[in-house]
């Protein structure tokens, strides 16, 4: 479940919303073709938060990392995709649910102030975040 939170929390608030990538072909759009080669920015909070896409689009849902994902899947990349994904994706999962696991093991965390449970903000600055930290 910290692995599903940490996902969530990455595609909430991306480290990295901009993905790079090229053109393999020729792409016709309304106003013009974009040729093979071309190079592309992707900005991943477009498909993270589609409101109209993802009902849970400014939500925190943990739950839609509990299933295996598919190219048939809206798009949920926050480390990327492909042959450009991230190559410490399970290194970053992996150490963040265990530092996640052991600090709820020993202690209790509670937001001072705590978010909305509405609508989500778009950005989130991690150094305005505040917790009081108790033992177990």
């Amino acid at each position: 479940m910290l692995r599903a939170a940490v996902l969530e929390s990455l595609r909430l608030w991306p480290t990295t919303p901009l993905i790079l990538r090229d053109s393999t072909a020729d792409t016709r759009w309304r106003n013009g073709t974009l040729p093979a080669g071309a190079g592309l920015v992707i900005f991943a909070p477009f498909f993270h938060r589609d409101d109209q896409t993802l009902p849970e689009a400014h939500r925190f849902s943990p739950e839609l990392w509990s299933g295996d994902r598919d190219d048939s899947d809206w798009p949920l990349v926050p480390f990327s995709g492909g042959p450009g994904m991230c190559p410490g994706r399970n290194v970053v999962l992996l150490t963040a649910s265990l530092v996640l696991g052991e600090m709820l093991r020993q202690r209790r965390l509670t937001a001072e102030k705590p978010l909305d449970t509405g609508k989500l903000p778009g950005t989130l600055s991690p150094f305005h975040l505040r917790f009081a930290v108790r033992r177990g």
